[in-house]
């Protein structure tokens, strides 16, 4: 069991490329805080008199017990290429053992809650706030929809415009890692995104490997079709022959990714069409 728990670390914790890297020039966020020591690297791009830019608030992998804002740096600067406001954030880690899962689900509704109540500071539309996560952090991202909670400011709530999901833990249910995390005193049911669903829920893309062993393929079809099912918009694709994070299926994916370039590009213009579709690039 020790051995098993040990492998969930590894494959989440090791998730530390950056997806969807390309020739990007570097640029240095600006740094806000948004809720007590928790960090957002903001990302702007190049502004337009009198027109507001969407925004997009990324969270990272890690399997709710390591990593930074950092490792979302690149593509969060892609996205700014593309004209959003792009929004890297920190939240609480259960490597302290004070903190479970849930903790980090409130950090993930008060990023979105703080997003548009500092939408004028920004220069972001507050209709116009998509939710990215990869692995566990698109957890805490679907989190933010459909568990918005009373986390309100201002008169507004953490619910985002859209969902970008990248090899999602969204049926947690019966992960093994993800309930003992919560520890004995929490439902893994009552955090799993899936079996909670609701009419309305915001338009949402899951980019998956389909021998993805860490958050697999039949767990993220359960989303898709109960989002389905209740009338919402949902977009799923699916990558043959790679695994988690896009590591080649010839390889495990429970280490250090390993993405396959081609596939991660794919992918990476698929999220891009996506937010063409509704709009928020051009």
């Amino acid at each position: 069991m020790k051995k098993f728990f040990l492998l969930f670390i590894l494959a989440y914790t090791l998730s530390t490329v950056p997806l969807f890297a390309q020739q990007i020039e570097e640029s240095s966020p600006d740094v806000y805080t948004y809720s007590d020591r928790l960090k957002a690297y903001v990302f702007s791009p190049s502004k337009q008199a009198g027109k507001k830019s969407p925004a997009i608030v990324l969270f990272h992998g890690g399997g709710w017990y390591a990593g930074n804002a950092s490792w979302t740096f690149s593509f969060a600067r892609r996205m700014a290429n593309n004209g959003m406001v792009a929004i890297a954030i920190d939240y609480r880690l259960s490597s302290n053992p004070e903190i479970t899962p849930v903790e980090a689900m409130e950090d993930g509704r008060k990023a979105i809650v703080w997003t548009k109540k500092q939408s004028k500071m920004l220069g972001i539309d507050p209709g116009k706030v998509v939710a990215y996560g990869y692995s566990a952090g698109a957890h805490i991202a679907a989190c933010t929809a459909v568990f918005p909670g009373s986390v309100k400011s201002m008169g507004y709530n953490s619910i985002p415009s859209a969902l970008v999901l990248v090899s999602p833990a969204l049926s947690v249910a019966n992960d093994g890692w993800f309930r003992k995390l919560l520890g004995p005193n929490n439902s893994a049911a009552d955090y799993s995104p899936a079996d909670h669903l609701y009419a309305g829920m915001p338009p949402s893309i899951i980019l998956i490997g389909e021998d993805d062993t860490v958050t697999p393929l039949a767990r993220n079809i359960v989303f898709h079709e109960r989002m389905q099912s209740l009338g919402n918009h949902s977009v799923i694709k699916v990558y043959p022959d790679v695994g988690h994070l896009f590591t080649p299926s010839t390889e495990s994916d429970k280490g250090q990714p390993n993405p396959d370039k081609e596939v991660q590009e794919r992918a990476n213009i698929a999220i891009e069409h996506f937010l063409k579709d509704l709009g928020y690039i051009n």
